[in-house]
Order: C-alpha cells, then structure tokens, then sequence
C-alpha cells in the first residue's frame, strides 16, 4: 500500500530518566487495521479505536502509514507532511482523525502539569467537517458558545474544566439550520485528563473515543 500520511518529530536531547514517547491513535472508523511505519523501532498494526506507545531518543521521529487514505490538500500541506517537536518527559500524541475516504495525523501535546481537584481536563480531535461541538451536563439543551467550532477534520481544541460526572457531547450541523445530528454521553474520573476523538456524525452515529492524557 502506498505510503500516504506521515508526520515527522523532531526529538530534542532525551534526558536519563526523562524518556519522551509517542503514541499513535487510530481513531477512523471503517479503516483497518492500518498499520505505522515509526522510522525507530518496530512497525505497529492498529486496529480502530487503539493505541501504542514509542519510546523516542534525538532525532527524527517519521510516522508513516500504510493503509490509510490520502489526507486531503484542502486541510494541510499538499504532501500530508507535519513536522512537531517533543522534549524530555513529554508525551506527544498522533491521532489518525477523518473517514474512510480522507485521512490526517494530528498532534495533541502533553497534557497541564497541574489539573484542578475534582475535575477533569477534556480536550477535543475533531474528525469530521463542519460540526460544531458542545459539552453539556447529560441531557441538557445546547446553550453558549460551543468548546469546538471548526470547519476543518483533525482539529485539537484547547482543554476544558468539565465536572468529573457524566456530560453529552453534543454534535451540530454548521450548516443545515444548525441542527443538532447526534449525542454521545461521557464520564471522567476525578482529576483526569482526557482526550477524546470525536468519530460519526452526519450519516453516521455521533461516538467518541477517550484516551487519559498523562
């Protein structure tokens, strides 16, 4: 299978006993498995919906993929390329985000040192187009502004303060009327957290994927 998404990492000094990792996400359903090509250390095969870890030391890190879609130049750099950055202790994310037909790696950064008592820290990877996005206590209606707003797949929001109990996340069409296309409810542990990687919506039923942020 052609090589078609890929992202490098530039490793900084590594420091003893300050290992820095990646993990890689496959978060697109209706692919699968797919399987990375990590230029250090062992290929991986992910099916939907899991991860793995890569312990990284200076360099290079590229992430190349075999068997997911071509990322569309609409939404990045017409090669699929991305380049970040990891430091000693750090923990960088790459999230396979989109749909069968279009896929992106997105990078979520390590999670804040310091997380609020009693509460847990979410943070959003939008994989699909033109939804807007909203947390809301279960069962509540959409009010406010939404956590997540944007038009393009494999977006990462900023993290949000949200109670460590259960909340819906709630998809909105962009367009349409803005119509309300679907909820998936949620739970934190206290102290927590998370990333989640929204999957569905539109035609297909609105879910998420959770994963504890370190």
């Amino acid at each position: 299978v052609e090589d078609t998404v890929s992202f490098q990492v530039r490793v900084l000094d590594v420091v003893a006993g300050q290992p820095a990792a990646v993990r890689i996400v496959h978060g697109i359903p209706g692919i699968g498995p797919v399987r990375f090509l990590p230029s250090q250390g062992e290929p991986l095969s992910l099916s939907f919906g899991e991860s793995a870890e890569l312990p990284v030391v200076s360099g290079t890190l590229r992430v190349a993929s075999e068997g997911l879609p071509p990322g569309d130049p609409m939404f990045g750099d017409p090669d699929g390329e991305f380049v970040g950055v990891v430091r000693p202790g750090d923990n960088l994310s790459l999230y396979a985000v989109g749909n069968p037909q279009v896929a992106f790696l997105q990078p979520a950064w390590p999670t804040a040192t310091e997380i609020p008592p009693g509460s847990g820290l979410v943070r959003l990877v939008q994989s699909s187009p033109a939804m807007v996005v909203y947390l809301r206590e279960n069962g509540a209606p959409i009010s406010g502004l939404p956590e997540l707003c944007y038009f393009d797949p494999g977006v990462v929001s900023d993290y949000f303060v949200r109670p460590a109990g259960g909340f819906d996340i709630i998809g909105q069409e962009k367009y349409e009327g803005q119509q309300e296309i679907g909820r998936a409810s949620a739970r934190l542990s206290s102290g927590r957290a998370v990333t989640m990687v929204l999957t569905g919506g539109g035609s297909q039923p609105l879910s998420v994927l959770t994963f504890t942020d370190r």
